[in-house]
């Protein structure tokens, strides 16, 4: 008889919790009100780079700067075709997401204060990095969005069970004492 009441029990709280619905929109105001949850430590290098318009500057260039004749500071202000020539070709800390895979491989590749060539669609950077630190930074929904339903999820049907449990004992009659 236990185990026809377990039995039943399970089908009843199985068929509560198979009955919850989420919608993308549910997921995602709940992400909005949740996101502290969601972080993640992210790698952000310090960049520094010049903006070259050919293969014949950027030997020159490249040139100049291994031999010692000029910085790569020098070299950024008097020959980078990109405004970061203003502030000696630093363009700040930046993740992979800002600075795109093919530069991140690049950059993650190098020993700190090395540079090294990327061709880019309107020229070819000379890139370094001088510093890199981790930070906090949250995650977007599309990456956790399969956790926040897991989280709703569980949540839900806590609620539900409770509630179905609530009613029943209203309607049973049933006096807990605790």
């Amino acid at each position: 008889k236990l185990a026809e009441k377990r039995i039943k029990a399970n089908t009843l709280l199985a068929k509560i919790i198979h009955d919850i619905e989420l919608t993308e929109n549910d997921m995602f105001n709940y992400y909005q009100i949740h996101k502290s949850r969601y972080t993640g430590e992210v790698m952000e290098y310090r960049v520094q780079r010049i903006l070259l318009s050919g293969t014949a500057m950027a030997d020159s260039v490249s040139s100049m700067i291994n031999s010692g004749e000029i910085t790569f500071a020098e070299a950024a202000r008097r020959y980078s075709q990109e405004r970061t020539r203003e502030t000696d070709g630093f363009a700040g800390y930046q993740t992979e997401e800002e600075m795109g895979p093919v530069i991140w491989n690049v950059l993650s590749n190098l020993s700190q204060w090395r540079f090294a060539r990327v061709s880019v669609s309107n020229g070819i950077y000379l890139i370094r990095y001088t510093d890199t630190r981790e930070r906090i930074m949250e995650r977007p929904f599309t990456e956790v969005m399969e956790e926040v339903k897991e989280e709703m999820l569980k949540e839900r049907r806590s609620e539900e069970i409770a509630k179905f449990m609530e009613d029943l004992t209203e309607r049973s009659e049933i006096i807990i004492n605790r």
